[in-house]
């Protein structure tokens, strides 16, 4: 009399692919990695299902050798004891404004004609706390996320030379304004790209964005810019009192996640110009200047 047993345990592994930091508007990945504990070997059909919470939106969910929908990967082959099946992507956008940790959950189910597990699914839900569960078939992969924030303003000339912007100003265009961190070092936006010179634009504004969270310093070249040939920063000019300008650098605040600092205004004058020279008796009636007695 012989009896032949089946049995096999499934489990998952969830991976954040990278290490950030995330910014919502932007792309994130992971990776799910079933296996098969055996001793015997799963039945095709088995299947991962991935649960994302609010914040993220799928964009794909793929794998060599399962069939996809939505967020359900089903294998077409066996998963054999004791080797990981093929590894699964998720891509997802995380939608605009969500800047806190979000947990998103995925779990590995056996096929609906294979037997039971040993260690029976409990099917889970984003609330679940994978790593406090009975199961080893679901897993999580928390994401902590950053929002960018956002430095810039106005570059201005101060027709009336009160340091303040009113609608008597011009507006600059083409005034070159560069970047750096609080160090004074070269910055890197939140895709690893170097930040670049901007110039104003016809309104005279201008935007440093997408950029990490931290302290900005912004420094303007006059010479850039035709309009501000002669001209001077309106603090320059004593006793002008001036609430909206500054002299060629400007330093923001520090700025936290999803925060701006657009007050790095740069106002500017033309120069003050000086007529006059000498009031004299012309004694000897000539029109030359002579005896200043």
């Amino acid at each position: 009399f012989d009896g032949g047993l089946v049995a096999f345990n499934l489990t998952l592994s969830k991976d954040l692919v990278g290490t950030g930091p995330f910014y919502s508007g932007r792309e994130v990945s992971f990776t799910l990695t079933p296996h098969n504990e055996g001793p015997s070997d799963a039945l095709a059909g088995w299947s991962v299902t991935d649960l994302l919470p609010a914040g993220l939106t799928l964009v794909s969910m793929s794998g060599d050798g399962y069939e996809c929908t939505d967020n359900v990967c089903v294998a077409d082959a066996p998963l054999v004891r004791d080797t990981d099946g093929p590894a699964i992507t998720v891509v997802a956008t995380v939608d605009a404004g969500l800047t806190s940790e979000v947990r998103n959950i995925a779990y590995v189910s056996p096929s609906a004609d294979d037997v039971v597990e040993g260690n029976v699914l409990v099917v889970p839900t984003l609330e679940t706390l994978t790593g406090e569960t009975t199961t080893d078939n679901d897993a999580e992969a928390p994401l902590r996320l950053r929002e960018p924030v956002r430095v810039g303003d106005y570059v201005w000339i101060d027709v009336n030379r009160d340091g303040v912007q009113d609608t008597s100003d011009i507006p600059v265009e083409g005034a070159t304004l560069r970047l750096t961190d609080a160090d004074g070092n070269p910055v890197t936006d939140v895709d690893g790209n170097e930040v670049g010179p901007l110039t104003t634009l016809a309104d005279g504004s201008y935007l440093f964005a997408d950029l990490p969270p931290g302290q900005y310093i912004v420094t303007i070249d006059p010479s850039t810019a035709p309009a501000l040939a002669g001209h001077l920063p309106t603090v320059e000019v004593p006793d002008m009192g001036a609430t909206d300008s500054s002299t060629g650098t400007a330093t923001s605040r520090t700025l936290d996640p999803g925060e701006e600092d657009l007050t790095l205004d740069f106002g500017f004058i033309a120069p003050m110009l000086s007529i006059g020279d000498y009031v004299w008796y012309d004694h000897d009636r000539d029109g030359v200047q002579g005896d200043r007695a």
